[in-house]
């Protein structure tokens, strides 16, 4: 009786600030007892009749105190598909955020919170083009508190660095170029730092290589880079990459840096 009272209490705290950061302050004692009173609770409310607005609290609880359930994910992606609503879908980004900011590594959130993003963009085709640069936007934006944070906090994240390179598709040729806002090469700038406090990072410099074939795809449609005298330099320099990759050079790196610095 007293797991479903603090569970009562759980679901009406959560209601009522959904702004509510990751400082929760469960007890650990209690943390057993009331999992299992939202996990009893939600397959209750799944499996009777009770209303679609009962199901997303008890799941919504559910998964800030065990995010891997994912039944309860894919309880509220069905609930979501059934009538497209903006507002529910931001507020499914709120929750992504809010588990992402003590569980950075969880695999099934990044998944849901690219499903909402998804979502998102194919309910507007009318407005394709102004959703993808709302999308990146408004992503960028909370990125920069939930991701660079989780990036702090955990080193190597391959999960966060992977959604970041998902996004990159979303943007539009005016994004990438520089005249714009900057957004990729502020990228560019911010993951420079990064590797070099973080040398053994690779997983940064797989984004920075998927941000640098945007740019260079960005320039190659608008023209800016069809002149015959740059795509030959630019298919010679990939060429150059791809064989240093194959057959690395029998010279130490000094000695060629030697001797292109002389040259």
């Amino acid at each position: 009786m007293l797991a479903q009272d603090l569970l009562g209490h759980f679901e009406r705290i959560l209601h009522a600030d959904p702004l509510i950061d990751h400082k929760l302050a469960i007890s650990a004692e209690i943390l057993p007892e009331l999992y299992r009173a939202a996990r009893d609770a939600y397959y209750n409310s799944r499996n009777g009749s009770s209303q679609a607005a009962n199901l997303m609290s008890h799941a919504k609880a559910l998964l800030i105190l065990c995010p891997d359930m994912l039944t309860a994910w894919n309880s509220r992606k069905m609930v979501l598909s059934e009538k497209y609503d903006l507002v529910k879908l931001q507020d499914e980004l709120q929750l992504c955020a809010l588990i992402l900011s003590y569980s950075p590594k969880n695999e099934s959130t990044w998944s849901h919170r690219r499903w909402v993003l998804k979502q998102i963009a194919e309910q507007h085709p009318r407005y394709g083009r102004a959703c993808r640069e709302g999308i990146c936007t408004s992503e960028r934006d909370s990125r920069e508190r939930i991701n660079f944070a989780s990036l702090q906090r955990s080193k190597m994240n391959y999960r966060a660095w992977r959604h970041r390179c998902w996004l990159i598709p979303y943007m539009t040729s005016k994004q990438v170029q520089r005249n714009d806002s900057d957004w990729c090469w502020n990228e560019l700038k911010k993951s420079t730092r990064w590797c070099e406090l973080h040398v053994a990072d690779n997983c940064c410099f797989h984004y920075r290589r998927a941000l640098l074939l945007a740019l260079l795809d960005g320039h190659l449609e608008n023209g800016e880079d069809s002149s015959l005298g740059s795509q030959k330099l630019t298919c010679f320099g990939r060429c150059c990459f791809a064989q240093f990759i194959v057959e690395p050079p029998a010279v130490p790196f000094t000695t060629l840096d030697t001797n292109i610095a002389c040259s």
